[in-house]
């Protein structure tokens, strides 16, 4: 049930509450007709459809503002890394504050030595992962590896015109 949804059903409730204490007041007979009245004035002639609302990427958005942080603190051109020279950002959703303690690490890739970004991710100060995070909705299109997906390497085109 959607928000919006669960408003409007609530606030049908509560009418309907206050409809059958204001009958009961000492004719009972009349209680039920009284509640289907209610229940009819409560009812959009037309269906009401909210349409899905615009998705928020909240993992995208913590990102960034744990990025920000990271260059506020440690500025531009840093050279640091490690979990000692680290920042923390946090935004607050509709579950709860999400929160980000973000750092650089070394790394040995193809072309030499790189840093990389490393983060933890906590939703009301207990840790989650990216498969959760997903699973709560704070994150719209969260991409997978192909290790992961089990994607095969794409062909070149000479081997796709045979």
């Amino acid at each position: 049930m959607l928000i919006a949804e669960r408003i409007a059903y609530e606030n049908a409730v509560e009418d309907c509450i206050r409809a059958v204490s204001r009958a009961t007041d000492g004719n009972e007979a009349d209680v039920l007709v009284d509640v289907f009245r209610a229940l009819r004035s409560v009812m959009p002639e037309k269906s009401v459809r909210v349409l899905q609302p615009v998705q928020v990427n909240y993992l995208e958005q913590l990102q960034r503002l744990a990025q920000r942080a990271w260059f506020d603190k440690h500025g531009h051109g840093s050279g640091l890394s490690g979990v000692t020279a680290d920042a923390v950002a946090g935004i607050e959703t509709p579950i709860g504050m999400f929160r980000a303690v973000i750092w650089r690490r070394p790394w040995a890739g193809k072309r030499g030595d790189r840093l990389c970004w490393s983060t933890e991710y906590y939703l009301n100060d207990e840790a989650i992962v990216l498969d959760e995070i997903r699973a709560a909705g704070l994150a719209k299109g969260v991409r997978q590896r192909r290790a992961e997906a089990g994607v095969l390497p794409r062909r070149k085109k000479k081997e796709q015109a045979r």
